[in-house]
């Protein structure tokens, strides 16, 4: 089954949402960034990623929460991450992809934004892509990240912004 980015990048914040409890919900305003976010959640209610009426999701008044099931995290006895961290964990993939640099890009280059800032080294700002230099990536957009010939990178000053808080 091919699964768009947009499907990728909302069942990425639905899996760190149900985390701790197996559901999570979501509103109209989550639904905002998608070109198609109809469709990004028919994906994953076909794939059997969550489950629940998602029919109204997109429409809903902004302040109502659908809540899904995520059936792969649900009766977990050692979940992933307790809610401190899946908190924190949410709250900066959901300022990240809102950020003001990203907000024209598509979802692949949100996504290629958060892999980015994960694989960063935080005190240096440089990471390593482990592609060849001259072989094209998604970048999330222009002036996020310099590339050097080595195949590594160094994240642009705004980019340095929303790297993860240190625990």
């Amino acid at each position: 089954m091919k699964v768009s980015r947009e499907a990728q990048l909302l069942a990425l914040i639905i899996a760190v949402r149900a985390a701790a409890a197996g559901q999570a919900n979501l509103t109209s305003l989550d639904m905002k960034r998608y070109t198609d976010p109809q469709a990004a959640l028919d994906t994953l209610v076909a794939g059997g990623w969550i489950t629940g009426d998602v029919s109204k999701v997109v429409h809903a008044d902004p302040i109502e929460a659908t809540l899904v099931q995520a059936p792969g995290l649900t009766g977990l006895t050692n979940p992933p991450m307790g809610k401190h961290i899946r908190t924190r964990v949410s709250g900066w993939i959901t300022r990240t992809i809102a950020a003001k640099p990203l907000k024209k890009t598509d979802a692949a280059g949100r996504l290629a934004a958060l892999q980015l800032l994960l694989y960063t080294d935080p005190v240096t700002g440089r990471g390593v892509l482990g592609i060849p230099p001259d072989q094209p990536i998604a970048v999330p957009e222009p002036g996020w990240i310099i590339r050097d010939a080595t195949g590594g990178y160094q994240l642009s000053e705004i980019a340095t912004q929303y790297l993860p808080a240190p625990d």
